[in-house]
C-alpha cells in the first residue's frame, strides 16, 4: 500500500500525518516516488547589494534562486524611491551581463562578487559587468534528505537516523526499506535541502508544494 504525503517546504519542515491505523516497529517502508520541488541553486546572499554613497545608500537582499534567469528577474525588480529600474541585467544561458542605472554606484557583497565573478566589488554608475556563469558549475545543493520521525532509518556507521532516503534533482531515489523504531500513529515527514559540502539547510521555503509515496507493508 502507499500513502500519499503532499505538504510545503518552509521554515516549518515538519508535515504531520495523523494515522488512522498507526505504524509499529513491525511495519517497514520506504520511498516509492518523489515529486519535488526544483533544487535552488544558491540560498541567497543577505544584504547583497548596495546602491548608492552614504548616507543616501540602502540594501537589499538577494533570495534563494533555482536559477541564474531567476536571479536576472530578482535584479531586474529592484527600483529605487522615484520607482526608477537601478539595475538591468541579462543572460543569455552563458554570458550573464549587469549595468546600473547610470545613477547609482552598485556594491557587492564579497561573496555575490565571488559568485558573479565580478572583477570589482563596487561597480561605478556608469560602467557594467560581465561573466560566463554556468549553473552546474554554481551549484550549491546536492539533494535533498527525507526524514521520518521515529524511524529506523540509514545506518551511519555509529547508529540508525531518521533519514528514509535522498532524492537528487533529477529525480533519482537513494534509499531502502526501513522499519520503525516503536509505534506511530502522528507520522511526521521532512523534506529539507542538502548542500554540496554536506550542510542540511532547514528554513528554506520552496515556491511549490512536494508529493511523495511512502510504500509501507508488514
Amino acid at each position: 500500500m502507499i500513502l500519499n504525503v503532499e505538504g510545503a517546504i518552509d521554515e516549518l519542515t515538519v508535515l504531520n500525518v495523523k494515522l488512522q491505523n498507526p505504524f509499529t516497529a513491525k511495519h517497514w517502508i520506504r520511498l516509492k516516488y518523489a515529486h519535488l520541488p526544483e533544487l535552488p541553486l544558491n540560498h541567497g546572499f543577505d544584504a547583497g547589494i548596495t546602491f548608492g554613497e552614504e548616507p543616501n545608500d540602502w540594501t537589499v537582499d538577494i533570495p534563494p534562486f533555482t536559477s541564474i534567469e531567476e536571479l536576472v528577474d530578482i535584479l531586474n525588480s529592484f527600483r529605487d524611491n522615484q520607482n526608477r529600474h537601478v539595475i538591468s541585467a541579462f543572460y543569455d544561458g552563458r554570458e550573464f551581463e549587469m549595468f546600473g542605472n547610470a545613477v547609482y554606484d552598485i556594491t557587492l557583497t564579497e561573496d555575490f562578487q565571488d559568485f558573479l565573478k565580478c572583477p570589482m566589488q563596487v561597480i561605478p554608475a556608469l560602467q557594467g559587468t560581465s561573466a560566463a556563469l554556468f549553473k552546474d558549475r554554481l551549484m550549491t545543493y546536492s539533494h535533498w534528505n527525507i526524514y521520518v520521525k521515529n524511524l529506523k532509518g540509514m545506518f551511519d556507521g555509529m547508529a540508525h537516523s531518521e533519514l528514509l532516503a535522498k532524492v537528487r534533482d533529477d529525480g533519482t531515489i537513494y534509499g531502502e526499506t526501513h522499519t520503525f523504531a516503536s509505534d506511530v500513529r502522528n507520522l511526521q515527514v521532512s523534506v529539507i535541502p542538502v548542500q554540496k559540502d554536506g550542510v542540511i539547510v532547514t528554513g528554506y521555503v520552496a515556491k511549490s508544494n512536494y508529493s511523495i509515496g511512502l510504500e509501507f507493508g508488514v
